[in-house]
Order: structure tokens, then C-alpha cells, then sequence
């Protein structure tokens, strides 16, 4: 065994050697020294030997245990050894295409301008409804986090739907710049048709936006014929024009605080009336005294008690005209 001193007690050079014998034998200048070390050393390595024994005997106990035809109980190699060390046996991955129910894994799925960052819930039941969300202005710091849209996907989730929020491009992992909006709608079209491929039997689809994000839903309105309900919030109906929705494809919910200092309400209520005017559509309008355009953490609760209460309404309406028929 091969041991360093770096310096003894009375002060002496770096002394290094072997030690094979007891230091006694050699000498007794180093005696006092060398005896405390060798004595040590020897209670290691008989410790050392000691556990391989022990580990020898284990490991002839585990290849007994393991079954004959080389697989473990539980379908992994090393099942009998974690039951052997007292530990829980491995667990096979799942594949990328087995979405587990009730998971929110982190995805990214093919844009337009490169891949997009979202996370994504699979419904427990089969035929679930499906969701998009989508987040305010990416140059005013809108995100997939933002406490509106968090908070809409908790809620969305508890409805039993399978929805998914994303980073619109140029936004946290998700890659390109920003488009002026043009980008942002192709981006919302990519998130829909990831999650059309993953759940090709949808019941229904829904679109959720929060204000620049109410804004990219009513465009994508237009685009997918498909869409059943959107939900709206504080859309921005002073900075942009809505006159594409002439006509709406579908019903649904608008809603916005009554103290906006970026969208006056007023311009919103016009918005209202002009789709309440189409046939075959009724709006949802509701709004919310004492709240500006960002809610504070109270308000986002009652925002998405107000979504929860809408998309309820109209989910209960057509399973009661499924039933009639």
C-alpha cells in the first residue's frame, strides 16, 4: 500500500515511501509515525475485503433469483437486483407518440420559421375537446406563462380538455423573430395542427386568446372553418382592425375590463354589436369593473371563472342537442 506523509509533527521534509512490513522492522525513527498509519490502513483493507464478500454473496443470490429466460419480474434486466437492494425496479420509457393522460410534458413542434416551445395536457378521456392558448404581445414581454394563460390552462385541463399553450416565435426556446402578427397567426395555425395530429377525433376545437393573443384566435377563426367556440379577452379592438370577421364563423365569448387604459371598453362594446348582428352568432359579452388590461392576481381568477362558466354553457348546449337527436 503505497501511503504520502506531508509533513510529521516535529516539523519534517515531505517524506514518501512503501510500507510492507510493520515500521518497527524498518526502523525506529518513524516508528511513532508509520504505526498509527500502517494500523489504519490495515483496518481499511480489511473493511474493503469484508464488503466484497458481502457483495460476492449478494450477487450469487440475485443470479439464482433472476428468471430463466434472462428477463426480470416486471419486464426489466435489473427488476431482481433492485428488489434484491430494497430499491423500486427502473420504469420503461414511454414513447413520444404515447401521450399519457393527465401529462404536461414540454414540447416542440414544427413552425414556420423554425421550432416552437409549448407545453402540452393530454385529456383522460377518449374524443376530448381540444384547446389553444395564446399569449399577449411578444415585444411587451407576453409569454406561454403569463398568469391569464396559465391560469386558463388549469382550467381548461379541469374541463377535461387536452390543451396547449406555446411560445409564439422569438419568445423563450421558440425560434425565429417577431412578424408584425403575420408570423404569429402561420404560428397559431402550427399549434393547431399539432394539436389536430395528436387528437384526430376532437369533439370540439377552442381557441383562447389574451390580448395580443385575442387578436392571432379571431384571425384564426377565419382560417379553420373548423373552430367551434373562442374565448377573448381584453382584445385590443382600438389597435387593430376586426373587420375580417365579417362573417363570424362561430359563437363565443368576449371579455374585458371595464378601466382598460390601453383599449378604451367603448371600442370593444362597438365590436360586439357589429358580430351580434350576424345570423347565427351570439357573443358572450361580459366585462369587469375595476380592472385595467393586465388583471391582478384576484381578477385572473375571476377571468377565468368567467371563461370556465361560458365554455361549461356551451359544452352542457351541445351534449343536450346530442342527446335530443
Amino acid at each position: 500500500m503505497k501511503v504520502s506523509i506531508i509533513q510529521t509533527p516535529s516539523g519534517m521534509d515531505t517524506t514518501r515511501g512503501i510500507l510492507n512490513q510493520h515500521p518497527t522492522a524498518s526502523g525506529k525513527r518513524f516508528a511513532p509515525y508509520f504505526g498509527r498509519l500502517w494500523v489504519t490502513a490495515h483496518r481499511v483493507n480489511d473493511a474493503w475485503r469484508a464488503a466484497r464478500g458481502r457483495r460476492r454473496m449478494l450477487a450469487q443470490d440475485i443470479r439464482v433469483k433472476r428468471p430463466k429466460r434472462g428477463r426480470a419480474v416486471g419486464g426489466h434486466p435489473h427488476a431482481a437486483a433492485c428488489v434484491a437492494w430494497g430499491c423500486s425496479p427502473p420504469r420503461r420509457r414511454a414513447a413520444p407518440e404515447e401521450w399519457m393522460p393527465g401529462s404536461m410534458p414540454e414540447v416542440m413542434f414544427a413552425g414556420p420559421d423554425g421550432r416552437l416551445e409549448g407545453r402540452y395536457h393530454h385529456a383522460k378521456k377518449p374524443n376530448a375537446p381540444v384547446a389553444l392558448l395564446l399569449h399577449p404581445h411578444p415585444l411587451h414581454g407576453g409569454t406561454m406563462n403569463n398568469r391569464v394563460v396559465h391560469g386558463l390552462y388549469g382550467r381548461f385541463q379541469a374541463m377535461g380538455f387536452s390543451v396547449l399553450r406555446f411560445n409564439f416565435r422569438g419568445v423563450g426556446k421558440s425560434q425565429g423573430r417577431y412578424d408584425g402578427g403575420i408570423g404569429e397567426i402561420s404560428d397559431a395555425a402550427s399549434a393547431l395542427d399539432f394539436l389536430q395530429t395528436i387528437n384526430p377525433a376532437a369533439s370540439m376545437l377552442w381557441v383562447a386568446g389574451y390580448s395580443f393573443g385575442s387578436y392571432v384566435g379571431m384571425q384564426l377563426l377565419m382560417r379553420r372553418p373548423e373552430m367551434g367556440g373562442f374565448v377573448s379577452i381584453s382584445a385590443p379592438a382600438s389597435h387593430y382592425d376586426f373587420g375580417f370577421l365579417a362573417p363570424c364563423p362561430c359563437s363565443g365569448m368576449i371579455l374585458h375590463g371595464e378601466d382598460d387604459e390601453l383599449v378604451p371598453v367603448a371600442s370593444v362594446g362597438r365590436l360586439v354589436d357589429k358580430l351580434n348582428t350576424q345570423k347565427g352568432v351570439k357573443i358572450d359579452y361580459r366585462t369587469l369593473p375595476g380592472a385595467g388590461h393586465v388583471f391582478t392576481p384576484p381578477q385572473v381568477e375571476t377571468v377565468v371563472d368567467m371563461a370556465e362558466d361560458h365554455v361549461l354553457s356551451v359544452l352542457n348546449r351541445s351534449r343536450t342537442a346530442l342527446a335530443a337527436d
